[in-house]
């Protein structure tokens, strides 16, 4: 690697008079932080992982565009500004695609920024927010140097377009912490349309597992009717924050009205994936491939699709090109993933059910958009099915990531299917079919249980109105679960997930509610404290010290936000 010596004048320039105006013009932090937007959580963790961390370790936000991704790198500016007090001549913002610095190595940029701050150290780093890092070259190698030199840095960044194998080296794993940050889950977006503040207990409490988060839902719960009318517009308009706080209606001819002004903006999203994020990836030839099988996706949405299948419809004659298509760029740009189907060991051909896979969308809406669906997605019986069970897939995909799990689908002699087999190989696991009605065939999942009696129990079948009904008191063992309801405990676990990650100690409204079992990815068990009215999920190490100050009241609380 080559350290490009930068004109040190010229970019410090750039840095006051672009980059970082915000330093000496009112008002410009508060707009770009969108102080009164309601807070991601993901939020609740960057400020503290920043100025508690080490040089060692430095973080990458990733996930597709506009999912606030930037807007999140100047809230916790601020954060660090006014919670923190770190004063703003440690703080400095980046773009890589800067006319003027689109050139330069990320080396070549961090090291003009140590000469315009000579006083950096382990106890004063500079904190250095990197909008779109992966349009640096070499970024990953970089990164690596700092963290092995103990640079006096800490570094947050953000990529709409990455793939840990390709862009950054094995040597980098441990050294960079990456966070998913998708399209609002259902709780989020709830809190973007300020209905979060009544939900029951149960969706703010912490638990080991999605499994006993569910099993502990009272039957007797009701939600506020809007909270319905909430989940039906979020999958008409879409889960981005930027559709959470602009669409909204109260009718159906709203719904239509504002569908039209929605599903615009998402195919702009898609195109502008495929026109500068997927491209720089890598090098595609011909993007109307991409474009004709991102719509192919989206009518094989949730369905059982070979890779072959989806290039024919989508004019691609071979299946290796589709494959690597949706491997490497467009999973890798966010609009959607594929799970696999779950391999049953008495499965005599286990490797022809290897091929099948379904594609789910990271926003319901999106794939609507793409389809020209408009509000038919939602009335009509056929689109319907599709769009409840892309959202729990979703939702279930977010918390797999969040969580270190697995997720996939069943599938048995090309007729029995069940729709999601949640962390199948481990203690906890769950099968999820997404119904469309209360006829739904419990068939599929008494044949999976004959294959698999570990899920006998560990079943419920989803759909719109359904009662509460736990497997244990099924007659099947088969439990039934409103979507909304099931959504909302799926979300509260992936973002206690994502809270917990690493022994993450920030505060949240979530507590572990038996700390005897270690989740993946956490170093140490977690332990609540309650401090002053806020919840703080604490390591053993950090809860003994706790005790010890006499910081723990170990009160019981009810759950409320921040």
């Amino acid at each position: 690697m080559t350290l490009r010596q930068i004109d040190l004048p010229r970019f410090q320039h750039i840095l006051h008079e672009d980059l970082n105006s915000w330093k000496h013009t009112p008002g410009e932090l508060e707009l770009r932080a969108k102080q009164n937007a309601a807070l991601r959580h993901l939020m609740r963790a960057l400020p503290s992982l920043l100025v508690k961390g080490d040089m060692k370790h430095h973080h990458l936000i990733v996930g597709p565009r506009q999912s606030g991704k930037s807007t999140l790198l100047w809230q916790t500016i601020q954060s660090l500004k006014t919670e923190h007090s770190i004063p703003d001549s440690r703080i400095f913002y980046l773009e890589m695609d800067h006319p003027e610095l689109v050139k330069e190595t990320l080396g070549g940029v961090m090291e003009s920024l140590f000469e315009l701050c000579p006083d950096a150290s382990r106890k004063d780093p500079i904190f250095v927010f990197v909008d779109e890092i992966c349009r640096s070259k070499d970024w990953g190698a970089w990164v690596k140097m700092f963290s092995d030199n103990g640079k006096p840095c800490r570094i947050l960044a953000t990529s709409s377009a990455f793939t840990w194998n390709t862009e950054v080296p094995d040597s980098l794993v441990g050294r960079l912490h990456h966070h998913l940050l998708m399209p609002c889950n259902f709780l989020e977006y709830l809190e973007f349309k300020n209905l979060a503040g009544g939900l029951p207990e149960c969706f703010w409490v912490g638990y080991p597992s999605l499994k006993e988060r569910l099993a502990d839902i009272p039957s007797g719960i009701t939600l506020d009717p809007q909270i319905d009318a909430a989940l039906r517009q979020m999958m008409l308009f879409g889960a981005y924050p930027e559709c959470a706080a602009r669409f909204a209606c109260s009718n159906r001819e709203g719904e239509y009205i504002k569908t039209i002004e929605a599903h615009p903006y998402l195919r702009e999203i898609a195109k502008m994936v495929v026109s500068h994020d997927i491209p720089l990836l890598q090098e595609v030839r011909g993007r109307d491939k991409l474009i004709n099988l991102l719509n192919t996706c989206a009518s094989f949405i949730c369905q059982n699709a070979a890779t072959k299948t989806l290039g024919k419809h989508a004019g691609i004659k071979s299946a290796t090109t589709t494959n690597e298509l949706l491997k490497s760029i467009i999973e890798a740009a966010f609009l959607m993933s594929r799970i696999r189907s779950h391999i049953d060991p008495t499965e005599k051909n286990p490797a022809s059910l290897s091929q099948h896979q379904k594609i789910l969308f990271a926003d319901t809406a999106m794939a609507a958009a793409l389809r020209r669906s408009g509000t038919s997605s939602l009335d009509d019986d056929n689109k319907k099915g599709w769009a409840y069970e892309n959202v729990v897939g979703a939702t279930l995909h977010e918390l797999a990531s969040n969580a270190g799990r697995d997720l996939s689908y069943w599938r048995k002699n090309n007729y029995h299917e069940v729709d999601f087999i949640f962390d199948g190989q481990g203690e906890d696991p769950l099968a999820i079919e997404v119904a469309s009605s209360p006829n739904h065939t419990h068939e599929h999942i008494l044949q999976l249980f004959k294959e698999t009696p570990s899920l006998q129990g560990s079943a419920y079948i989803v759909y719109k109105n359904s009662p509460i009904i736990q497997p244990k008191h099924a007659p099947d063992r088969i439990g039934e679960l409103p979507a909304s309801v099931f959504l909302l405990a799926a979300s509260a676990q992936s973002i206690q997930e994502m809270l917990a990650k690493g022994g993450l100690s920030a505060p949240a409204n979530y507590r572990v509610k038996q700390t005897s079992r270690e989740l993946m990815f956490r170093p140490s068990r977690l332990q609540p404290e309650f401090r002053n009215g806020s919840i703080v999920l604490l390591t053993n190490k950090e809860a003994e010290e706790a005790k010890t100050k006499g910081l723990i009241d170990g009160r019981p609380m009810t759950p409320g936000r921040d």
